[in-house]
């Protein structure tokens, strides 16, 4: 009878410790899939994601380390670094998480390719009326970044045309491009260009290029908020009288990047080109929300204003689109 009891005693050990490992083992699919996010996005989303979990759920430290290395082995060194410097009284299991510090084995290599560093997006809208009122619009956008730190390279066209009863009514063309350079966690130095010619704005053409520095004010795995600003030249081409103005501006931008879910994302930028001759204010806020794969809806919304626009022509002008995006 002592034998029986005895067996019966160990078995329930055995179960109760295997429902405790694989209860442990067991990673919380929201979590999963912010890792997951983070790891394709680039080494300092991962790195922020791993801090914001390990400070969500200290407990699960040891699982949270194991889960992003499993996703970015090549990041093995940065992601223990991260942590013990975000939490140092942590350090005794972060290294205990890392000893010993064993290659990668090959199965971690074969789990999945190295997220690549380029991303971009292709934007396509238009829509058409008739009856009463004849109205055709027609929006397209493209952009594309190269980012592995600690550079970063971005570039963007936007295209919107409309015409209705009387003509062409907006034609409008921008061309904006930037790279930074992250000298610190979250402090980074950049030069930024547009070019934009907008037939109904009164001007022939705008050019403002600009360098300075920025900072992200908040970066984690579902919201980032980045400033930046510093001096700049532009010129404006005046239409009505075929003049050049050549002016010394101050440019400023804010940034906010918001994944409200696993599907949707809001994104806004203001930014204001301060100058001695005219200030000019922008806005823009979008609503993307996935349909399938690489394909998205979006919905958005711009604002522009002059305070010192040419004759004949309105200080504020607002465009409001929805639009397709496919996404690489």
């Amino acid at each position: 009878m002592r034998i029986v009891r005895a067996a019966i005693r160990g078995v329930l050990s055995a179960v109760v410790i295997l429902a405790a490992t694989a209860s442990a083992q067991a990673l919380d699919p929201r979590l999963a899939a912010r890792l997951e996010s983070a790891a394709a996005a680039g080494p300092v989303y991962l790195e922020a994601a791993v801090v914001a979990a390990i400070a969500a759920a200290p407990a699960r430290l040891e699982e949270v380390l194991a889960a992003a290395i499993a996703r970015a082995p090549a990041q093995r060194d940065a992601i223990a670094a991260a942590a013990r410097r975000a939490f140092p009284g942590f350090a005794a299991r972060i290294d205990a998480a890392f000893a010993p510090p064993a290659a990668p084995a090959p199965a971690a290599k074969a789990a999945g390719p190295v997220a690549s560093p380029w991303s971009g997006e292709v934007e396509v809208g238009g829509s058409r009326s008739t009856g009463n009122t004849q109205e055709s619009t027609f929006n397209a956008a493209a952009r594309v970044a190269y980012d592995r730190r600690p550079w970063r390279y971005a570039a963007r066209l936007d295209y919107d045309l409309a015409n209705d009863d009387t003509g062409t009514i907006r034609n409008r063309l921008v061309l904006e491009g930037e790279s930074a350079y992250r000298f610190a966690t979250r402090a980074f130095a950049f030069a930024f260009a547009s070019f934009e010619d907008d037939e109904f704005s009164g001007f022939d053409y705008r050019l403002t290029t600009n360098g300075g520095l920025g900072y992200h004010l908040v970066e984690s795995a579902d919201v980032t908020l980045t400033v930046e600003g510093g001096p700049g030249l532009r010129l404006n081409r005046i239409a009505a009288t075929d003049r050049t103005e050549t002016e010394a501006v101050g440019r400023l931008r804010a940034k906010l990047s918001w994944q409200i879910s696993e599907t949707t994302k809001f994104a806004h930028e203001t930014s204001a080109i301060v100058g001695a001759e005219r200030t000019t204010l922008s806005s823009r806020s979008e609503l993307t929300s996935d349909i399938a794969g690489p394909l998205a809806l979006r919905l958005s919304f711009e604002l522009r204003h002059d305070t010192s626009p040419p004759p004949d022509t309105q200080a504020t002008d607002t465009v409001t689109k929805a639009s397709l995006v496919y996404r690489f």
